[in-house]
């Protein structure tokens, strides 16, 4: 019988809806000696194994949460310090690097792995890769929450040049579609390989009160349409339905989760590039219905049906029907809840997510998850309406240069761009 080669393998550096965290479960449950690095996103507290991860990436971990929370002068020289030391130990002890982001150290990480000869798999869940004019991070953080041209132009430079160097340097690079515009190269297609979920045994709460209460907890309100879920919501109200908005905003993952339970729907968000989230993953495990708006949604026929998760996406214009009719349908919420939770658990088991990331570790994938980038045709974005999308292409095409601060490189996905805004 084969041996299977146990590999050393690294997580980091920052966190994404507990993606890295049940990464990490995963890879364990394979055999496998995994070490864990957040960073950088520590606030929403996601959980993990710590009596299996490295004890002094533990250390780093609890400081590195320590110095983001308490600022101060000699605590972010430590910070810096402390992970130079981290970084040039975890080149050493490890063998392969399953990133989603630089280091403090831009670039420093993938250079040292390189020149050590480890392998290195680059993932990419969204704003690391995607244009900033298809954004709508970029219209949330102004303070009028318009988009503002001249930063997007500096951020599209700094992101096309920073794919440029992850596609140069990195053995794997995992993109998806919906942001892969200014990959050059095929890439791996994460659409196949999931958001893995580690299976919870706990139930959701039996309630007693008939008001039906639809979760909704945006990591970026503006960007996920807050605004315009509380108006439907209201609407809805109005024409009589009895019905109760839960919105969480900046709370831990457990208080999240505990709202779960005792929710009836999900209202993730309204410009989604796909079916399903963080909270939607989470939500299924509880066997609750997610509803999702996206224009992705005409592009999910080009893969096989049993890989795209069984939320209700839907066109952004049509949320109010399928909300309402989702409110007044017991049925169907249990349904979709139970298809959900079914789906999750086989295809976005953390088991099986990291079994197809050691597939990809020891090169024995598909050929099918690899995705060139001139076939890209969707260009709608995230967090924003499919106007805001063009009007940003127009200006950025008639003042600002024409189509070389688009960034793209692929010809083929310009004069796409290009019909599409016309």
């Amino acid at each position: 019988m084969k041996q299977i080669k146990r590999h050393k393998i690294l997580l980091g550096f920052s966190e994404v809806a507990g993606y890295q965290a049940n990464l990490f479960e995963g890879l364990i449950s394979h055999k496998h000696i995994v070490g864990y690095i957040n960073n950088d996103n520590v606030k929403y507290d996601y959980k993990f194994s710590k009596n299996r991860n490295h004890p002094r990436l533990n250390k780093y971990n609890s400081f590195c949460k320590k110095a983001i929370n308490n600022p101060t002068l000699i605590n972010k020289v430590s910070f810096v310090l402390y992970t130079f030391f981290i970084l040039f130990f975890v080149t050493i002890y490890y063998d392969v690097f399953i990133i989603n982001k630089f280091s403090i150290f831009y670039q420093l990480d993938i250079r040292l792995f390189k020149f050590f000869n480890k392998k290195i798999i680059f993932l990419s869940l969204g704003s690391d890769t995607r244009p900033p004019y298809l954004n709508g991070k970029y219209k949330d953080d102004e303070i009028n929450q318009e988009f503002n041209l001249s930063k997007i132009l500096v951020e599209s430079k700094k992101i096309s040049k920073k794919v440029k160097f992850i596609e140069k340097n990195v053995d794997i690079f995992i993109n998806y579609p919906q942001h892969g515009h200014f990959n050059s190269k095929p890439f791996i297609d994460g659409m196949y390989i999931g958001f893995p979920a580690k299976i919870r045994n706990d139930q959701d709460i039996t309630r007693t009160d008939s008001i039906l209460k639809i979760l909704h907890a945006p990591s970026r309100p503006n960007a996920k349409g807050s605004m315009f879920i509380k108006e439907l919501i209201k609407n809805l109200k109005d024409e009589g339905l009895i019905i109760e908005l839960i919105e969480l905003i900046n709370v831990s993952n457990d208080k999240v989760i505990d709202q779960i339970k005792k929710c009836d729907i999900v209202f993730d968000e309204i410009y989604s590039d796909m079916p399903l989230g963080g909270i939607g993953t989470e939500a299924a495990q509880f066997s609750k219905p997610v509803i999702v708006g996206g224009y992705y949604l005409n592009f999910l026929n080009e893969y096989d049906s049993n890989i795209i998760p069984p939320s209700i996406y839907v066109h952004p214009d049509e949320l109010k029907s399928n909300l309402k009719n989702l409110c007044l349908d017991e049925r169907k919420r249990i349904q979709t809840g139970k298809e959900l939770n079914t789906f999750v658990n086989s295809m976005w088991n953390y088991k099986v997510v990291a079994k197809r990331y050691l597939d990809i570790i020891n090169n024995q994938y598909d050929n099918k998850w690899v995705y060139d980038p001139k076939k890209i045709s969707y260009f709608n974005g995230w967090g924003l309406n499919e106007s805001e999308m063009k009007e940003n292409v127009k200006k950025i095409i008639k003042h600002h240069g024409g189509t070389l601060n688009l960034r793209i490189s692929n010809p083929e996905i310009i004069e796409k761009l290009k019909r599409k805004i016309i």
